[in-house]
């Protein structure tokens, strides 16, 4: 079940917008002006925000939560082709070609966001151009990270997966690293173009060898160079 939201609740401790790299660089004042152009958008787990081929209007950036971005085949099946998390944002490309959706989009888990129209995207990028320099960027990036998954889908599957892992935000945990995984298990398989019985098969592999051990959805890295060394094979 999705529902869109009045402005965000006055009990938010800071501007909607303070999280989002994009508008990194502005005071207080100015992401308080942004914030109040949002749209907040709350989704469940499992509720779409758009389909492939959708025509969108608005640039979403997650809140809270996680989206999944995915692309379908004749055969019917999903392929996960990123991940979108807190301070991430998605409809980018949509807004500067004014083309339909590439791709779906889903959530994972209960979902926050804050949502723009374009013509307020346009509108941010006429009184603040350093946005759209950060926009030109994160599309830089986007493309580079894609690449490189492109370029690990040789790899074997534990290879994939140990970059994977030391990809994610870690924790210390007493002498260990620790990293949560917080999508679902077949997400992340499908983002590493593998199944997700072979990516169950691969963390056990990994943790058998002494690299990881893991509890529930944590995995503490206890070996780092070791799945560096794996990483880059």
């Amino acid at each position: 079940m999705r529902m869109d939201l009045p402005l965000a609740p006055v009990d938010e401790p800071e501007p909607c917008a303070a999280r989002v790299p994009l508008f990194t660089g502005l005071d207080l004042e100015q992401l308080r002006r942004v914030s109040a152009l949002a749209r907040p958008l709350v989704l469940e787990a499992g509720d779409a925000l758009h389909l492939a081929g959708d025509r969108t209007d608005r640039l979403c950036v997650v809140h809270s939560g996680r989206l999944a971005l995915t692309l379908g085949s004749a055969t019917g099946r999903e392929r996960v082709v990123r991940m979108v998390e807190p301070g991430d944002s998605v409809g980018e490309h949509e807004f500067l070609t004014g083309e339909p959706a590439r791709h779906g989009a889903r959530a994972v888990a209960a979902t926050r966001l804050c949502t723009f129209s374009h013509a307020e995207v346009a509108r941010l990028l006429a009184e603040h151009p350093g946005i759209g320099g950060r926009v030109m960027r994160t599309l830089a990036v986007r493309l580079a990270e894609a690449e490189q998954r492109l370029a690990r889908e040789h790899q074997p599957v534990t290879a994939r997966i140990a970059g994977h892992l030391l990809g994610l935000p870690a924790l210390r945990d007493e002498a260990d690293l620790v990293v949560v995984l917080t999508a679902p298990k077949k997400d992340v398989a499908s983002l590493l173009g593998t199944t997700p019985e072979a990516f169950s098969r691969g963390l056990r592999r990994l943790a058998d060898d002494g690299l990881i051990a893991m509890e529930g959805p944590r995995v503490a890295l206890l070996d780092p160079d070791a799945l560096e060394a794996l990483a880059a094979e």
